[in-house]
């Protein structure tokens, strides 16, 4: 049986298919919350033959509506200059396995979105509930080949939560969190450190919801078998 490709921003985020046994557990890629980086992994694993792509993992939150934790399936991917359809019969399945699922556009960006004011834009402007820095990566590359994609995102800052700048330099290119570095960041801008601790309690509902999705979902994230 063919496998799922899976790219997440970080490695967290992947820790979070853990649950699904190794023999049929998607091909995962960490782009280290690089666009171009997802881009190329979505492009290796059409190359070793997956048959469906999935952007997976945290996002940030545009909509008032949405609270850490939530999960959205997304219903299209923009960018500033692109709309892409994801597939909507397979978005459609994975949203029965799971409960209290949100759909909406999500909003593929090249740089972090760390501010309410810059969240407000591109909710008005492009209607988009949730942002994050893989999913337009994925779903051009999936386009080009002709091949089925969905995005799986759950939200860890709402729309009313800034996040200090600093914090996204602290994201390795394997994905992995540079400790060192955030230790550093919080002694230098220490009114920081409450935003900080809010943000690490979001992220913590984030992947509560993530592992559920891994649980429920299953190792197809309901695609199926392809004929």
């Amino acid at each position: 049986m063919k496998r799922l490709g899976l790219i997440t921003g970080m490695m967290d985020e992947a820790a979070c298919l853990e649950g699904i046994a190794l023999d049929v557990r998607p091909e995962i890629r960490c782009s280290g919350a690089l666009s171009a980086k997802a881009y190329t992994h979505a492009n290796d694993l059409i190359s070793k033959g997956c048959d469906g792509l999935v952007s997976f993992g945290m996002a940030g939150g545009l909509s008032a509506d949405l609270m850490p934790g939530d999960i959205v399936i997304a219903s299209r991917v923009v960018s500033e200059n692109e709309t892409w359809d994801v597939d909507t019969a397979w978005a459609d399945a994975l949203s029965q396995k799971l409960e209290n699922v949100h759909r909406g556009d999500v909003f593929g960006s090249d740089t972090a979105v760390t501010s309410t004011e810059e969240k407000k834009r591109l909710a008005t402007q492009f209607s988009a509930v949730i942002v994050d820095m893989e999913s337009h990566a994925v779903a051009r590359a999936a386009a080009q080949a002709d091949i089925k994609f969905i995005v799986v995102r759950v939200v860890a800052d709402s729309h009313a939560r800034t996040i200090p700048t600093w914090v996204t330099g602290g994201i390795r290119e394997d994905g992995s969190v540079n400790m060192p570095a955030m230790a550093i960041g919080a002694l230098m801008h220490p009114w920081h450190i409450p935003a900080l601790i809010g943000l690490a309690g979001d992220s913590g509902e984030a992947k509560k919801s993530l592992r559920r999705v891994a649980l429920l979902g299953g190792f197809r994230f309901g695609l199926g078998t392809l004929g």
